[in-house]
């Protein structure tokens, strides 16, 4: 197996795990609307005020409006560096250098799919939590409503549908990435000299 195979198979494993963790979280919502359906019965009432259904409202459009324009690119972790100032050297200098808290990877491959990866997990649970919230609001407060069941349902359908981790995605994403990152002049990170 050369480094291109193993590349592929941790690539492949790591996606694989990415869907199975978002998998999870669909399941635990279809459970609990599940369960809250069948306990307490599905709601009646359509009263449009201003909590609850006025606030599951606010926050289905507020996180969906989050999930598509502030997640709509992954989060980055590698930026390029300043153009060189004296002043920032300088005090650069002056300062011991922490030691980093995260280890860069060694691969820009790696380091685009970190990226998506975190973005997808973060909007993923941003996602269930929104929708997890609007199914209490719509069981639980003032013996439910459908329109917070209805928000609920909406989110659902965006998490399945349009924001479920896919191959093309990722591959776009890393395809783009990469290019930048070259174009940025990233390289992995240097192992220490040994000490002699």
């Amino acid at each position: 197996m050369n480094e291109t195979d193993a590349q592929q198979c941790d690539d492949t494993s790591a996606f694989f795990i990415l869907k199975n963790i978002c998998f999870t979280m669909i399941l635990g919502v279809l459970g609990a609307g599940t369960f809250l359906a069948i306990t307490k019965g599905l709601p009646q009432s359509t009263s449009l005020e201003i909590f609850p259904s006025g606030f599951g409202i606010f926050i289905t459009v507020a996180s969906i409006i989050v999930a598509v324009v502030f997640f709509s690119s992954p989060i980055q972790q590698w930026k390029k560096p300043a153009l060189e100032n004296p002043v920032v050297e300088f005090l650069l200098e002056s300062k011991p250098n922490p030691t980093p808290q995260v280890q860069l990877p060694k691969s820009k491959e790696v380091l685009a799919y970190r990226e998506w990866q975190t973005t997808q997990l973060i909007r993923f649970a941003m996602l269930e939590g929104v929708t997890i919230v609007n199914l209490q609001l719509g069981f639980f407060v003032d013996d439910g409503n459908i329109i917070n069941l209805a928000c609920s349902g909406v989110i659902f359908s965006l998490m399945i549908g349009m924001f479920f981790p896919s191959r093309n995605a990722w591959e776009e994403y890393r395809n783009n990435r990469v290019a930048e990152l070259e174009s940025e002049g990233w390289q992995p990170p240097q192992s220490p000299d040994p000490v002699a």
